[in-house]
């Protein structure tokens, strides 16, 4: 969750939902697009994947979209590489996007359909 938090001190903004209740889905939300970094466009035929590094050392999940669904599973490693693999549907184009805590680590990134 600090890395949610985070994302609201960088952003100041609040509008998305609310943090006050235990029933809020925003973290669902959230955990696909910051974490996973998933961004869809263009009707989900373009894919950005942008994952939200932080403190954590790994994470994977997936997140459907209007060509189907798109699975991200990231890894930090000892010398400063990250692995990030992402299996997406047929037709989608995939690109990788930098982040600030991507900015001390080697990314290597892998796609499969």
């Amino acid at each position: 969750m600090s890395i949610l938090f985070f994302y609201f001190q960088k952003k100041q903004t609040a509008a998305c939902g609310s943090l006050c209740h235990a029933w809020s889905a925003l973290p669902l939300s959230f955990f696909p697009r910051i974490i996973l970094g998933i961004y869809p466009a263009q009707g989900g035929r373009l894919l950005e994947i942008s994952p939200f590094i932080q403190t954590l050392e790994f994470a994977s999940g997936t997140r459907w979209t209007v060509p189907g669904p798109v699975s991200v599973s990231w890894k930090k490693h000892e010398d400063k590489t990250v692995t990030v693999d992402v299996q997406a549907p047929a037709g989608t184009e995939v690109r990788f996007r930098s982040n600030v805590s991507l900015r001390d680590h080697e990314v290597k990134f892998n796609v499969t359909y």
